[in-house]
């Protein structure tokens, strides 16, 4: 069974995967969550779990393009929706590993209970929900790079 350093590695070339499927939506783009901290914390020596399986990206409804669709790029890109869930925007890579494509809820409006409503976009692309403003309007550019050592995808590195 894979330990926790296993899964923190998995799940790093998880979100890169769907950065690079979503690159023409980079711009749009916001990492957020527990994959947002161990980026800017690195290996601090503090009493927190280290290790997550998902990956959350914000998505600024203002910015992103139409094309290509969502869930075209994630689609090809290997993703498949989540359906047991039931959530909107949880996509799934082959190993099981979440991706949440996350939209603030006041920044797409009333309609609707959690898709996020950005037509050309489906609205079970991404899922609205409360709380994640700040990050559109407070983020930089970081570089996101694999956790691997050594081996296919060990150099892998996306601004």
């Amino acid at each position: 069974m894979p330990g926790a350093a296993d899964l923190l590695i998995d799940s790093r070339s998880t979100l890169l995967d769907a950065l690079e499927a979503l690159s023409v939506h980079r711009d749009a783009i916001v990492l957020v969550g527990a994959q947002a901290i161990y980026l800017y914390t690195g290996h601090a020596d503090v009493p927190i779990a280290t290790s997550t399986k998902d990956s959350d990206l914000v998505i600024d409804p203002w910015t992103i393009a139409d094309y290509p669709l969502l869930e075209d790029a994630m689609t090809a890109a290997g993703f498949h929706r989540n359906l047991q869930s039931g959530q909107p925007g949880e996509w799934l890579d082959d190993m099981g590993i979440p991706v949440d494509l996350l939209v603030p809820e006041t920044l797409v409006g009333a309609e609707g209970r959690r898709g996020a409503r950005m037509p050309p976009h489906s609205r079970s692309a991404a899922r609205k929900v409360f709380g994640l403003e700040a990050a559109v309007v407070d983020n930089r550019k970081k570089d996101v790079a694999s956790l691997r050592c050594r081996g296919p995808g060990s150099d892998r590195t996306l601004d």
